[in-house]
């Protein structure tokens, strides 16, 4: 019975060992695994290595040494900026050194006043004659602008008809101001003698050839002008012409008294 009972185990064992043993098989195109999980192992490696590529054609990028072409041509300047400071308080300024006797700053908007260096019988070449000759000085002196003498004659050519009536201070060389304006050059008064010459030389009392002191012709006589300054003989008490000091301040600094036409004097000269 003993040995009945151990030929039955033997056969049973036989009969489980024979059984093919089941294996699970994947669908065919998937990787070996866990499907979910390697899966995405494998998508989040191929991410990573697209993204390590990205980067390192930026950096192939960057590393790219750039080469400038050729420089072009210079532009043309810029206009000039203003000075920042309020025009009214510059204007205020100006005219408050002008007054006080002090040189006016570069930023005072200004027309200068010379003396003419050079001494001119009554034979001027009229007043265009005389406007030459202080254009002629202005320049030479390295003065810039247009200049046009303080002259009038019979046929009502003079400062007030001739002249750009100036809003700001007229001024010496030196920058030191003889009147804030047209209107305070033609009110009888200056502020400062007319003592430099257009090199900036002083010169401390002389005779000038001259207009009325507040700038009109003041007569319609050919020979109170030295025949309209085309005149240079001595007749005096007949043709004659108005004499300035350029040591007044006061309406005798134009055409405050007379000289005659064959005498030498100097001119004013006042920038336009």
């Amino acid at each position: 019975m003993k040995n009945l009972n151990l030929y039955i185990i033997a056969v049973f064992l036989a009969m489980v060992l024979t059984i093919p043993v089941m294996v699970y098989a994947q669908p065919p195109g998937l990787p070996p695994g866990s499907l979910l999980g390697d899966l995405q192992n494998q998508i989040n490696a191929e991410e990573a290595a697209r993204i390590e590529g990205d980067q390192n054609l930026q950096n192939q990028i960057n590393t790219i040494e750039l080469i400038p072409g050729p420089q072009g041509p210079a532009g043309p300047p810029g206009p000039k900026g203003d000075s920042g400071i309020d025009p009214e308080f510059i204007d205020l300024l100006c005219d408050l050194y002008a007054q006080t006797g002090k040189s006016l700053p570069e930023v005072c908007s200004v027309k200068l006043v010379f003396l003419t260096s050079s001494l001119h019988n009554g034979n001027l070449g009229g007043v265009s004659g005389a406007d030459a000759i202080c254009q002629n000085l202005a320049t030479n002196a390295g003065l810039a602008g247009n200049y046009m003498a303080w002259l009038s004659d019979s046929s009502g050519n003079s400062p007030s008809t001739r002249f750009a009536k100036s809003d700001v201070p007229y001024i010496l060389v030196d920058r030191t101001a003889i009147a804030l304006d047209w209107d305070d050059l033609t009110d009888k008064s200056l502020l400062h003698t007319i003592d430099l010459t257009e090199q900036g030389n002083y010169v401390d009392i002389a005779s000038v050839w001259g207009s009325r002191w507040d700038g009109t012709s003041g007569s319609t006589a050919p020979t109170d002008f030295c025949l309209d300054y085309t005149y240079s003989q001595y007749t005096f008490g007949d043709i004659i012409a108005g004499v300035g000091m350029n040591n007044k301040t006061d309406w005798y600094w134009s055409g405050g008294g007379i000289g005659t036409c064959d005498a030498t004097y100097h001119l004013y000269c006042f920038q336009q």
